[in-house]
């Protein structure tokens, strides 16, 4: 009896191991301060957004493009959800981030 519950303990261990090794998340938050060319906030005002993510350098391989069309709060910012945009080109999950430097 010990020795099936030491196996049951030792099985729900490894499955909370395996479960905490999730895939990376299908979008994470982007939060910008937006401001115009004289360096002036733009406040309540809808915009437009192009995220590229670039592979191993800023001047990398375009990976994945998504473009956003949010609406600036009072304090001149948007809170945009990466990867949940409207795709350009790509295809966000197939992003291997442990593979390389991404920008």
């Amino acid at each position: 009896m010990k020795k099936i519950f030491t196996l049951l303990i030792g099985i729900v261990f490894s499955i909370t191991i395996l479960n905490a090794q999730e895939a990376p998340p299908p979008a994470f938050s982007f939060k910008a301060s937006i401001k115009d060319s004289k360096g002036l906030p733009v406040l309540l005002r809808k915009i437009s957004l192009r995220i590229t993510i670039l592979q191993t350098e800023m001047n990398g391989i375009a990976v994945y493009s998504e473009y956003f069309t949010p609406t600036t709060d009072l304090y001149s910012q948007v809170d945009i959800q990466i990867g949940r945009g409207t795709v350009l080109s790509g295809y966000f999950p197939s992003i291997d981030w442990s593979v390389n430097r991404y920008f």
